[in-house]
Formats: C-alpha cells, structure tokens, sequence
C-alpha cells in the first residue's frame, strides 16, 4: 500500500506501553501510505489504535512509557523516528499540523487566540509581530469566524465549541502544512456544527493543497471527507479500501458491523446492530455470517492462526485468516512479501 513516491509512508508500525505486568501492544505492525492532496480515513472504535498512530508520527507520545518497537514513518522521503527533539520542533506545526479532539483543552486559556496563531508564525516562518497579527486575522477569516479584527484578541473561553475549533483549524494551517491530521475533530461539537467544520476541512484542504488523516470512530465523518478507508481493530489494520469500496462491498466482519451499527433515519423499524462479545455466528468467513461481530471468536483465532492483509480485489485490502487465502491472495502475499505485516 506504498510507494516512495507517498507524502507519508507508514510501513510496519507497532507501539507498546508499559504495563503493571507487562508491554500492552497498542499499534499492531501497522502499514499505510497517503500521497499529496488526498484524504485517509482511520476509523475504529475507542482504544483501536488510531490516536496512537497519530501522535506517533508528530512523535507525541510520552517515551517511556510508549515504545515504538519496529517499523519506520516515512514522510517526504525522511523517516521521522530517526529525528532528535529539535529536528521534530521544526517539523510540528510547520510540515505536519495537527487538530485535537477538544479545543477548550488544547487551547492555552491565559493567551489570546490571537497569540496562540502568531506563536507559530514567528516560530516557524520567521515573521514580525505586526506580521503575525495581519495572517493571524486573514486566518481567521478564512477559517469563516466573523469580525476576525475584534476576534484576534478574544480569549478561548470568551468562544463556542465551534468557533474553538475553527481557530485550531486556524493555527494548523497558518503555516501552510503539507499533512493536516484531524483527531477526530467534530466529535464535541453538535451536528449542525459537525457538518460546518467538515465542510471547512473540506474546502481549505483544496485551498491550502493539503493532505489530510482524519481519524474518526465515526463512518458517516469518513463518507464526507475521505476517498481511502484504513479500519483498525486492537492494534490492527484489518481493512483497507477507497471509501466506494468500503461500504459498497466490505469484506471483514468487523468492518461490516460497524456499519450495520449506524442508525438508518430512514427506517424507523430498522434495528441496530451491535459490535459486541455475545457469540451470535460462529462463522467469521468473509463471505457469510451475521453482522455482528464475536470479539471471543475472533481473539481465539487471531490467537491460533496466521493472518495477513491480502488484497482481495484491486486496491482493497483485508486482514483475512490462513485457511480463508485463496491460492492467488497467497501468490499475491508472497510476492509482496508480506510487506504490510
């Protein structure tokens, strides 16, 4: 899923913490590429490994008690991990930007939103202080917050959610980034709210030219924004496809219950699916079986059987078992050495 031609290549990722007892494995020898000017959708439920991933390539992650135990993170052709503190200052905020989840507590509530957009310009691009403040308030206002001269010097609290999270849209992009990684950035906010922040996403992603990982537990979010789909599982990639190809025909069972979960407001009678630990179907195979998703069934025989992302159909990928490879998805694995494992 890689060339070295890819803004960002991830290849063979995996991350520990430590534990009580022993390393909790967090990110499960994990592999994607993303090239410039698209948008990779990650999407998994809480503690899947997505943030992990995320905060891995902006090198966020408290060491210890992380550690990242193999696999290199490629961007423009430089792998990140090798870089020392100093080399990563110059490449957070400038190369690579990134949106939190919650606003209110990535906001620093003694500075100005102003100074907090001006801190990074001067840092990173050199500028005066006058000039800080004039791209600080053309930020602004294309971040479509209203009176950005009045604005600039308002403090966090003084904003709504929205507004909050359209100036850390602001500050990501004030320093014209090549990746933009969004953790899961609509989810505080309201669904009239949610739309206008993904709509602006959208449209500064054209404007700045920027590639864009949105991370998300949410596949109607991925559906607007995303042409590629990465599902994780535990640690785990274990699906892979252009956003068409994920709902349209998915594969694994887990990636087909998280969709069978989305309410159709459609349908009032329409029951909801859940993901959860109750053995309702044995049978896991990617061709039959409910809907939903037996964590005990597949643990056991992640536990006891050799598993590995095949590509199934053109530029769709899946984590499928042994004894399910059809003899060509195994030629193809071979010939690929594995490479995403």
């Amino acid at each position: 899923m890689g060339d070295s031609k890819k803004l960002l290549e991830v290849k063979d990722l995996s991350i520990y913490f430590q534990g009580k007892q022993a390393l909790d494995r967090a990110v499960d020898h994990v592999s994607f590429s993303l090239d410039a000017g698209q948008t990779l959708g990650i999407v998994g439920e809480s503690g899947s490994g997505k943030s992990v991933t995320a905060l891995s390539i902006m090198q966020l992650l408290p060491i210890p008690p992380a550690k990242i135990d193999s696999g290199e993170i490629l961007f423009e052709g430089e792998n990140l991990l090798k870089k020392n503190a100093r080399q990563m200052q110059d490449v957070r905020g400038h190369k690579i930007a990134m949106i939190f989840q919650e606003p209110m507590t990535a906001l620093n509530p003694l500075l100005t939103i102003g100074e907090q957009i001006m801190e990074s310009l001067m840092t990173h691009l050199k500028m005066s202080k006058d000039q800080a403040r004039e791209r600080a308030i053309e930020m602004l206002r294309k971040v479509e917050i209203k009176n950005p001269e009045e604005r600039v010097d308002s403090y966090p609290h003084q904003l709504s959610g929205g507004m909050r999270q359209r100036v850390m849209i602001a500050i990501a992009l004030s320093c014209d980034p090549s990746l933009l990684i969004c953790d899961e950035p609509t989810t505080a906010l309201d669904v009239t709210t949610q739309a206008q922040i993904l709509d602006l996403i959208n449209k500064l992603k054209e404007d700045f030219n920027t590639s864009v990982i949105m991370i998300t537990h949410d596949l109607g979010v991925v559906s607007k924004v995303s042409e590629n789909v990465l599902v994780m599982y535990k640690g785990r990639v274990v699906e892979y496809g252009s956003v068409e190809a994920i709902f349209e025909n998915p594969l694994h069972p887990y990636t087909r219950s998280l969709l069978a979960a989305i309410p159709d407001v459609s349908n009032r009678q329409a029951r909801i699916e859940l993901v959860h630990q109750a053995v309702k179907n044995d049978d896991l195979s990617l061709t039959t079986g409910d809907n939903i998703f037996d964590r005990a069934t597949y643990q056991a025989r992640i536990n006891a059987e050799e598993s590995a992302l095949v590509e199934q159909e053109p530029g769709h990928f899946v984590r499928i078992f042994k004894n399910e490879w059809s003899s060509q998805a195994q030629d193809q694995a071979m010939k690929a050495g594995e490479s995403d494992e």
